[in-house]
């Protein structure tokens, strides 16, 4: 390897990152790129997770290129170089929902007997399902709200009650999200960290074409996912690092 071929990659990786932010922020006016990454973090969840590498970056290449002659005086290591490609990357395309968490999702509707929708749940070890009416979403039914419904009504008939009286023992009523088939991983992991912190339960986030109630869903991630969206989140980032 020639001496600066490892410098002339990381300083093309460097440019397209700098692009990327600036085109983020829709920043006309020139910044420097450590407030670029600073800006960017407040939103960009990729940004967030590797500001320290980003700031790092930036401060790498004023060493490797001389302010005064712009000659290339360092070279970076091919871990470096790795590092910088992957942010770039992520920074391109993220990795989306679609195809990670894309499935055929089981659908309950309000006509059917709750007593259908529990043997359901256990056939298919599933403890969350939404609940249609026609094409027209209602609720996520949860193990959890029918055990509430159970506690208060257990001399009824479960193969003659609807699936619809369940609605009114709902703890959340706002338990879930809908999101495009487009969102990307990072988003997904914000909108159930922004519930946690704000004190809600989320109990799925439902995927859909684009994002409305009123599509077929295709995909479905539960709290019981998030795990393994952080788990993809750091193989995306570090492996091969």
């Amino acid at each position: 390897m020639n001496f600066g071929e490892n410098a002339e990659k990381f300083i093309a990786l460097y440019n397209e990152i700098d692009h990327i932010l600036r085109t983020m922020l829709h920043e006309e006016v020139w910044v420097g790129f450590r407030e670029l990454v600073e800006r960017s973090a407040k939103f960009n969840r990729v940004v967030r997770e590797y500001e320290d590498d980003l700031k790092q970056i930036g401060d790498l290449r004023n060493v490797i290129v001389h302010r005064t002659t712009d000659k290339i005086i360092a070279e970076p290591s091919d871990f470096i170089i790795n590092l910088t490609r992957k942010i770039r990357d992520l920074l391109k395309e993220p990795p989306k929902v679609i195809p990670q968490f894309g499935k055929e999702v089981v659908l309950a509707y309000a006509h059917e007997s709750i007593l259908k929708l529990i043997r359901t749940m256990k056939q298919l070890n599933l403890s969350k399902i939404p609940v249609y009416d026609g094409d027209k979403f209602l609720f996520l039914a949860t193990a959890e709200t029918i055990v509430r419904y159970l506690a208060d009504n257990l001399e009824e008939e479960l193969e003659k009650t609807k699936i619809q009286r369940l609605e009114s023992f709902l703890e959340h009523k706002d338990n879930y999200r809908f999101v495009s088939k487009d969102t990307n991983i990072f988003q997904v992991a914000d909108i159930f960290e922004i519930y946690y912190r704000n004190k809600q339960k989320l109990d799925a986030v439902i995927i859909t074409e684009h994002g409305k109630k009123d599509e077929k869903p295709i995909g479905i991630i539960t709290q019981f996912d998030v795990g393994e969206i952080y788990k993809l989140m750091e193989i995306r980032t570090n492996n091969d690092i």
